[in-house]
């Protein structure tokens, strides 16, 4: 492992760069009773905790603390040998090694939490006994070493990157490259001004120098264009993706192509008009969104109508809502709320979700570079979910989430075995329907002989958004009692399926 000045991975390494895990901690831990124990490592650098020779934690500490790693060993009773190196060569203040097991909570490793000090602090107080001496000198040669080259100043030869350049109030001719390519003769009839493209019938662009003299002036005329309302298309295209998103489709479906390729609107003085209201509204979209969820077309019925169905199958003329399935993020967002494990929290840092260990062995590093957050972090929204594009966490997967290699401009649903199967069988249904089996049964009132079926109502309720019907919590509590009667589970279980039963009922996973 080398040192990388200022941040430079292709910089030469240097043997004076070179850094080990100069603080290993070889030591006997005493396992109290067999069981299952839970390991947990923390670091502000690179760390690694190895059981009777066998690896088990690693720490990189690239984002500092805050990120734990927890590993589940089962042990005997006994002595344990435990080595711990922690990879900090400079200035350490952060590591926390952890382990709880049967009969204590967690505690660390070490003899006290107040053993967690300064390493700089303890390297300079008794680097010479731990280290040695020749080991202290090494060390704090590297340490001035490193100080000085933090106060060099970076050498021009090195080169800065350009991000944006100003030519000033003259700008550079511009020519068509003929056949791409650049090295063509520049010839007078191939220039070109600045212009808008001539479909849109746009008008002979008018550009004026800034005050400022700094500038041509062309970006401002081409902004000031994208927003003109004489501009066909900016307004509308909103307009339409605004559409899109209340009604899962445009009134141009084609939502990304407003030209000869792309749909015709189904209702084009409607896009007008709402083009209109949108630049009307000095661009404000909230207006636009009020104006749209205010209207009896957006607030129509789901419900079928055999004339209209034989005469506008696809609904174009929206004489219905369209029923939708709910998107990914929405339907785990639901079942958190329905469980009642839901964290409101907003803002701050994503977490990382669980991940299923069979979806962690398709890696090429099992579980590297992913963390494990709180259950109550877990629980927050799905759009503060740490996205990592070879590890995508499996509801939301399944249920057609973004992209997250190319854009998305709208959402396709797709119907496949793996949602249901994810579903029914899946780790993250199967601990929230415990959690909405437990909420259940918080809720619930009634007598003894009622309360199946009072439970059985509630959790309808909840999950549904409305008042349960007789017959269908006849049809649950029956259900209930054939888990518990016929198929020989506690009719705590049986509650737990059947609350994973009305997880997967089709009114609760689409707006109709």
């Amino acid at each position: 492992t080398f040192i990388f000045y200022r941040g430079n991975p292709h910089a030469e390494q240097k043997p004076e760069h070179k850094v080990e895990p100069a603080f290993p901690a070889i030591l006997k831990a005493k396992v109290p009773a067999a069981g299952d124990y839970v390991f947990t490592l923390d670091s502000d650098d690179g760390s690694r905790l190895t059981l009777d020779g066998h690896a088990v934690l690693e720490h990189d500490g690239i984002h500092g603390e805050g990120s734990p790693k927890r590993a589940t060993m089962p042990l005997q009773a006994g002595r344990l040998p435990v080595r711990l190196d922690y990879f900090q060569g400079y200035q350490g203040k952060g590591l926390t090694v952890t382990w709880a097991g049967p009969g204590f909570a967690a505690r660390p490793l070490s003899a006290t939490a107040a053993a967690a000090v300064n390493l700089a602090e303890a390297i300079r107080r008794d680097g010479e006994r731990v280290l040695g001496a020749d080991g202290k000198r090494d060390y704090d040669a590297k340490l001035a070493h490193l100080e000085r080259v933090k106060k060099e100043q970076v050498p021009e030869e090195s080169g800065t990157a350009l991000v944006v350049s100003e030519h000033g109030p003259n700008a550079p001719e511009t020519f068509i490259f003929y056949r791409g390519n650049p090295h063509a003769e520049q010839k007078p009839e191939h220039k070109v001004e600045p212009a808008f493209p001539a479909i849109l019938k746009a008008k002979v662009p008018e550009i004026e120098l800034p005050r400022s003299r700094t500038s041509s002036g062309r970006r401002t005329a081409l902004a000031a264009w994208i927003v003109s309302p004489d501009n066909p298309l900016t307004a509308r295209v909103m307009a339409n993706r605004i559409w899109q998103h209340h009604f899962g489709r445009g009134i141009v479906r084609s939502t990304s192509n407003f030209g000869m390729m792309g749909d015709p609107p189904t209702h084009p003085e409607l896009l007008d008009w709402l083009a209109s209201e949108l630049i009307a509204g000095n661009w404000r979209l909230k207006s636009l969104h009020k104006l749209i969820l205010m209207s009896r077309t957006y607030q129509a019925t789901s419900a079928g109508n055999a004339t209209a169905l034989a005469k506008d199958p696809l609904n174009d003329s929206f004489w219905r809502y369209d029923m939708r399935r709910l998107t990914a993020e929405e339907l785990r967002d639901s079942i958190h709320v329905v469980s009642g494990a839901f964290n409101p929290k907003m803002y701050g840092p994503g977490y990382f979700p669980e991940i299923p260990r069979e979806v962690m062995a398709g890696q090429s590093q099992p579980g590297n570079g992913w963390g494990n957050s709180p259950p109550e972090e877990q629980a927050r929204r799905s759009v503060y979910i740490h996205v990592k594009r070879s590890l995508l966490t499996p509801i939301l997967a399944d249920f057609d989430m973004a992209d997250t290699d190319t854009g998305c401009p709208v959402r396709f649903v797709t119907t496949q075995p793996t949602q249901a199967l994810g579903m029914m069988n899946g780790d993250f249904l199967h601990k929230q329907a415990r959690a909405f089996a437990d909420r259940v049964r918080r809720e619930a009132g009634g007598s003894d002989g009622t309360q199946t079926a009072t439970m059985v109502r509630r959790a309808l309720e909840l999950a549904l958004a409305r008042t349960a019907a007789d017959d269908e919590v006849a049809r649950g509590t029956a259900v209930v009692d054939a888990l518990a009667h016929k198929q020989g589970v506690t009719p705590g279980r049986a509650l737990e399926l059947y609350c994973l039963l009305v997880l997967n009922l089709n009114e609760f996973a689409y707006l109709d």
